[in-house]
């Protein structure tokens, strides 16, 4: 299996993420603590990001500076259900060399 701990890690991530929002109210996203804190809805939106910017760099072997737009709570969650699967599908894939570790 290629990619094995990475694909692990990747699991993990998609099974406690699961779980925090699995009974997530449909305003919950737009919730903060306090002035100044970040909302959910921004928490899933930068996680979206990274994983999506991972991918494209095992991809394109180059960085690509994307800020994608802030959607609403469940649409949010989808696209990084989504992204999540993308990436483990090209881990499962594409052997990674070391020169992706760096």
């Amino acid at each position: 299996m290629k990619n094995e701990f990475l694909r692990h890690n990747l699991s993990s991530i998609n099974y406690r993420f699961k779980k925090s929002v699995k009974y997530a109210a449909h305003d919950f996203g737009d919730y903060t603590l306090s002035k100044g804190s970040i909302s959910p809805i921004e928490i899933i939106n930068h996680m979206y990001q990274v994983l999506n910017g991972a991918r494209i760099y095992i991809l394109k072997e180059r960085r690509v500076k994307i800020i994608p737009e802030k959607l609403k709570l469940k649409i949010e969650i989808e696209r990084f259900n989504m992204e999540l699967k993308q990436l483990d599908q090209l881990l499962g894939e594409k052997d990674l060399s070391m020169n992706y570790s760096k």
